[in-house]
Formats: C-alpha cells, sequence, structure tokens
C-alpha cells in the first residue's frame, strides 16, 4: 500500500516490480544453472560423458535453464498479483507446474500434444527437449506466452483495483 501511495500509477509499479525481480531471478538462475552443471560434470565424468562448457550444446542448456528459472519465478508473480492471496498463489503454481502435469499421465496418448504445451512441459523443453517436450526454440516462445499472458491479465486487473487491499 506504501508503494501505491508514493506511485499511484500502478503499472510502473508492475513493470518496476517484474523488471527487478526478473533480474534478480536471472542472477539467481544463473548461478544455479552454472552450479547444477558443475555438480554434474564430475558425475557424467565418472560415466565416460565429458562435456565442456564451451561445448554449444551444454552452454545453450546452461543458459535455458538460466531463463527458465526467471520464468517461473515472473510466472509465480503473475499468479500472485492474479489470487491476491499468497498462500493461494504458491498452491495455483505448484498445481499447475506439479499436479497437472502428473495427471496428464493419465490422459490417453492421443492427448500427448495437450500435455506437452503444458506450462512445465514448456519450460522443461526449453533447457532439455526431448520427445515429451517441443523443440527449445518453439518451447521457450510458448513458456513465455504463458508467462507475458499471465503478467498482462493480473495488470489489467491490478491497474483496476482499489488500493484498499483486500486479500
Amino acid at each position: 500500500r506504501a508503494t501505491l501511495a508514493a506511485i499511484p500509477s500502478r503499472t510502473r509499479v508492475l513493470v518496476a516490480k517484474a523488471v527487478s525481480f526478473g533480474t534478480a531471478a536471472l542472477v539467481v538462475g544463473a548461478v544455479q544453472a552454472f552450479g547444477a552443471f558443475a555438480a554434474a560434470r564430475p558425475i557424467l565424468a565418472d560415466r565416460s560423458i565429458d562435456v565442456a562448457l564451451t561445448d554449444p550444446d551444454a552452454l545453450r542448456g546452461v543458459g535455458m535453464a538460466t531463463l527458465a528459472v526467471a520464468g517461473a519465478g515472473l510466472f509465480g508473480l503473475g499468479a500472485g498479483l492474479l489470487i491476491r492471496h499468497t498462500a493461494g498463489a504458491i498452491g495455483a503454481v505448484v498445481v499447475v507446474m506439479f499436479v497437472v502435469p502428473i495427471l496428464a499421465l493419465l490422459f490417453p496418448d492421443s492427448w500427448d500434444g495437450v500435455a506437452k504445451a503444458l506450462p512445465s512441459s514448456a519450460m522443461y523443453g526449453m533447457f532439455t527437449p526431448n520427445s515429451a517436450t517441443f523443440a527449445a526454440g518453439p518451447a521457450t516462445a510458448m513458456f513465455f506466452g504463458y508467462v507475458a499472458a499471465l503478467l498482462v491479465v493480473a495488470g489489467m486487473l491490478f491497474a483496476r483495483r482499489d488500493t484498499s487491499g483486500g486479500g
């Protein structure tokens, strides 16, 4: 409320929040992705798989994992703005990203296209594309399409709400 009292333009507040959070998430995502690569490298070497970070596929995977962390955080930011209840937003993101994909495994094979189009499948396909996901490029476009759509809808609702709170 204090932020909105000082800066009544909700759009500017949302853009500033998304940019600052997105930047922080990129930094955290990069540390996490490089750390995961460094931790996995000796394990892979024990299996006679030697992959250097300078390998284009490895570098792409680390970079896309970095973007995926930032995108997942922005997805959560959008859910939080939309739902306006911390526990509800966390629950919704967990359901969308983890529960729905598990339930999708119960669908018949003819629904594989639907499972590939889920936000979690798109995010995973960004850095580890396989037969259950789209290729990295389309998966990235799809995932950030979900993120952008969620932020736009949440931003439109945020801009229309009163400043008295209520949730």
